[in-house]
């Protein structure tokens, strides 16, 4: 990190620790929530990425919208929630709220099955075979979109 990283940071620190004195963590909860709506997440790409994903698990954009399922459908909200977090970038609870109105917890779930995958799971092995399958893919899409621009 570079010392004016550090010092950023710091001073980030120092007004978060002061907020947190002033208002409770709801209150800053919600004033970061108001912030990432104006996220500046390209859509675009976005939806290239969900339709992506549908396209691969032969399901509707609105199915896997839903929440609460399982099976094939829960993997594919997955692999879509890795997608968005660790190909392009977005923050959690982003996706969380403002993609799929969902919890925070039900995103980060699916990223800590992908950071604590077990190959010599069958289940694992083949939500890494599809990660692995359309990560270059979203990647491709992200090149391309930017070359665009």
């Amino acid at each position: 990190m570079e010392p004016q990283d550090v010092k950023a940071l710091k001073r980030m620190l120092n007004i978060f620790g002061a907020s947190l004195k002033v208002y409770s963590v709801t209150q800053l909860s919600n004033v970061m929530m108001d912030a990432l709506k104006q996220y500046p997440a390209d859509s675009v790409l976005t939806d290239e990425t969900i339709n992506l994903v549908c396209k691969e698990y032969k399901i509707t954009r609105p199915v896997l919208m839903m929440p609460r399922v399982r099976g094939d459908v829960q993997e594919a909200r997955h692999i879509c929630f890795c997608l968005l977090h660790l190909e392009l970038n977005l923050p959690i609870r982003f996706i969380a709220f403002k993609i799929f109105g969902a919890f925070p917890n039900t995103v980060y779930v699916a990223i800590k099955k992908y950071r604590g995958v077990n190959l010599s799971l069958a289940t694992d092995k083949a939500f890494m075979e599809k990660y692995i399958k359309l990560s270059p893919v979203v990647q491709e899409l992200k090149v391309k979109h930017l070359s665009i621009k």
